[in-house]
């Protein structure tokens, strides 16, 4: 993540050609960030917030994706 992206920014950059501007925001929608907060720059993120962005930008490009998780 390029800490003086937006997280507009950083999901658009990593986004499939074909994503359409309104996904995206659907996609920052969908991980909790408001119309508002996507105008934030990465660097005053907190630690979730900056992995729910990089699962953002994987989610976007449009590429099989399996995620784990492991049982405590």
């Amino acid at each position: 993540l390029e800490p003086d992206h937006t997280i507009w920014e950083s999901l658009q950059s990593a986004a499939s050609l074909a994503v359409l501007p309104q996904e995206i925001r659907n996609m920052a929608g969908s991980l909790l960030f408001s119309s508002d907060q996507i105008d934030k720059k990465i660097k005053v993120l907190s630690g979730g917030e900056k992995s729910r962005v990089a699962l953002g930008r994987i989610l976007l490009k449009k590429v099989p994706c399996l995620l784990l998780d492991e049982p405590t």
